[in-house]
């Protein structure tokens, strides 16, 4: 699914990109990424046992609070162009910290959706942020390769707190789960800490008849910001789509689910660098789009063909090649909508112009589970359905970044 090209690593992908801005940053994602994959791999079982809440009240607040995250991100990402992404990030990890900590004053559904709203004002909007100061402290060639070291830190830094809310899971005591959340809020105050270290940068100048609301007139880029949305549908292939088709469809062994994730994680890990350095120009970003769009339709078909076997070990085969053929298309995915919002954003309104890129992660967020849940129920042609919908995600966004300049 990956051509030469796209599997070639820069030698110096081998090395931390982004110098010691780079570095400080990795710093901050490493603790917070511990702190959030401890939070999402034992919340639920807290929300659940020591909060008294239905899984259907954990859903549906959860949904509420994503409605509040979309509706911020936009004006959180002014607050980026007007005051600097370093301000800001440190305000939301700050508040964010807060956020969490007021999990543990809620009694009963309400309060539940209260402080998930909170919580999902700063969720929403730190990722676009965050590549927003990347863009002020790195240099230009290497802020792709950056957000991809960073985002491989992130991955590792999920897996060892998924590991170590096993252990909370377990004791499943109040206690426990109290730590467990105080723990994620002091990762993000920590997190505040390492990113105050950041060098600041004055934000440029306001380009001569610019206005605040310029990214949501940006029809271009508003169809970027849609088709990329699309393809962010691997996040809940992953989560949901994939688990679901193994335990519906299949009659391998259940352990499949688990090895499912492991895989996805040791190859995101491992390659997102140099995957992230094939992206580091708007060409590059448009070839990636395709290629994501490319290996997200194998990932369909090759679950597909599992479900016909079923059993055995070339259905186990098949299910290793569509995880493998999905991480590419996530890494794909992401390497590419890095660059192109770099490269479509203007410089003083990049905090803005790459909120609205988010939208389509947290409008995803929303509708996936849905769809994706729908697809694989409907069975073989619901995934060559979604398959089609993903191949013309990927070929109208690769079109559109490079009508704003990239070449093929």
């Amino acid at each position: 699914m990956v051509t030469p090209r796209l599997m070639a690593a820069p030698a110096k992908a081998l090395h931390p990109p982004g110098g010691a801005e780079g570095r400080r940053l990795a710093a901050s994602i490493a603790v917070d990424a511990v702190g959030r994959g401890l939070f999402l791999a034992g919340s639920v079982v807290f929300f659940t046992r020591q909060l008294g809440l239905s899984p259907g009240q954990v859903g549906a607040g959860l949904a509420l609070g994503g409605v509040v995250g979309l509706v911020a991100a936009f004006p959180v990402g002014l607050a980026a162009d007007r005051f600097g992404g370093r301000r800001v990030l440190m305000a939301l990890h700050s508040y964010r910290a807060l956020a969490l900590a007021a999990y543990l004053l809620v009694t009963n559904f309400a309060g539940f959706v209260a402080v998930s709203g909170l919580v999902a004002v700063a969720a929403g909007s730190t990722v676009p942020v965050l590549q927003a100061l990347v863009g002020a402290a790195v240099p230009a060639a290497e802020r792709v390769t950056t957000m991809g070291y960073l985002r491989a830190v992130q991955n590792a830094g999920f897996a060892i707190g998924g590991v170590l809310a096993a252990g909370v899971i377990a004791l499943d005591t109040r206690a426990a789960y109290v730590a467990l959340i105080l723990a994620n809020a002091a990762g993000f105050a920590v997190s505040a800490v390492l990113v105050s270290r950041i060098a600041a940068t004055a934000p440029a100048p306001r380009p001569a008849g610019a206005r605040v609301l310029d990214a949501l007139r940006d029809r271009l880029f508003l169809g970027v910001a849609a088709g990329n949305g699309v393809l962010l549908l691997h996040t809940t292939m992953l989560a949901v789509g994939i688990p679901l088709w193994i335990l519906l469809h299949t009659g391998v062994p259940r352990f499949v689910v688990a090895a499912v994730f492991v895989l996805n994680t040791v190859l995101a890990v491992a390659l997102q660098v140099p995957v992230s350095g094939t992206a580091s120009t708007l060409a590059g970003s448009v070839r990636a789009y395709r290629w994501a769009g490319l290996a997200l339709v194998a990932t369909c078909l090759l679950l597909v063909g599992a479900g016909w076997y079923r059993t055995g070990p070339v259905a186990i085969a098949l299910l290793v090649v569509a995880v493998v053929a999905l991480t590419f298309g996530e890494m794909l995915q992401s390497a590419a909508a890095w660059s192109a919002g770099y490269a479509l954003a203007p410089e003083r309104l990049r905090g803005s112009y790459l909120a609205v890129l988010g939208l389509g992660n947290n409008a995803q967020s929303m509708v996936g589970p849905v769809l994706v849940t729908a697809a694989v129920a409907a069975g073989t042609w619901g995934l060559i359905g979604l398959a089609g919908v993903l191949a013309v995600a990927s070929a109208l966004t690769a079109a559109l970044v490079r009508g704003r300049g990239g070449t093929t």
